[in-house]
């Protein structure tokens, strides 16, 4: 996608969408000089980088030099206005803020066939009230023989998202908590089932004297010896059984 305008009567302008389809390098080929793009009308065009000058405090300026174009597999239904696109997948889903947004995005496509639902929230299907009104304001001043348009009050049942892919943020999340479980369960030492009774019993006092906290507070307290015995030999490392603490 074209970021700025770029010539308006060759259809260089801030939005639209082509393919890359060649770049075309210096002399002694260190460097990118331009990039031929591809437009929906079949016309290709050299684009060339672009120097934008930004303040970055009083009297500090930075020059970005760079081309105008960024990937576009992806766009907002707002940037997407003024597109005419012959296929569009639509998220219409839960993320839908804002009145008359769907009917932009369909608006886009050039045909039914070519628009494909991932998510469809009937709530986000709405129109602004405010216009509505004017709208019937204006049509019985100027033509009243034209029906006014309706205001449903009836509200649709809400749909919930289907969540086609895991947000990165939870995958880096899930990916630490269990690097940091593996290396967790890997201290924790095993306790013999002599009696093949005494492995529920093992499997709670594992969970208690595993915590730091819990098995220091109960050596601290010193209300079992049996359970200060058990705890010491397990922190030792030694071969024990949960049967006496049972």
């Amino acid at each position: 996608m074209i970021r700025r305008n770029i010539d308006v009567t060759l259809g260089l302008v801030n939005g639209t969408i082509g393919q890359v389809t060649s770049v075309q390098r210096t002399v002694d080929g260190t460097d990118i000089e331009a990039i031929k793009m591809k437009l929906p009308s079949g016309n290709e065009y050299s684009i060339e980088q672009v120097t934008v000058k930004f303040q970055v405090m009083d009297s500090a300026f930075v020059f970005r030099k760079q081309f105008p174009i960024s990937l576009s597999y992806g766009i907002t239904i707002h940037k997407s206005q003024g597109l005419t696109l012959n296929n569009a997948v639509i998220d219409a889903g839960n993320h839908v803020f804002s009145c008359g947004q769907i009917y932009v995005v369909l608006s886009r496509v050039t045909s039914m066939d070519g628009v494909h639902w991932i998510n469809y929230d009937p709530q986000s299907i709405k129109a602004s009230e405010e216009a509505i009104v004017e709208y019937n304001r204006l049509k019985k001043l100027y033509k009243p023989v034209v029906p006014e348009i309706p205001i449903p009050k009836k509200r649709h049942q809400k749909r919930k998202d289907f969540v086609w892919i895991t947000d990165t943020n939870i995958i880096d999340v899930q990916e630490m908590i269990q690097e940091n479980t593996v290396k967790v369960h890997h201290n924790i030492k095993g306790l013999k089932n002599i009696d093949n009774v005494s492995c529920y019993a093992n499997a709670i006092m594992q969970c208690i004297v595993h915590c730091a906290l819990i098995n220091r507070t109960l050596r601290n307290q010193k209300t079992s010896d049996a359970l200060t015995r058990f705890i010491t030999c397990y922190l030792q490392g030694e071969s024990i059984d949960s049967f006496e603490i049972r």
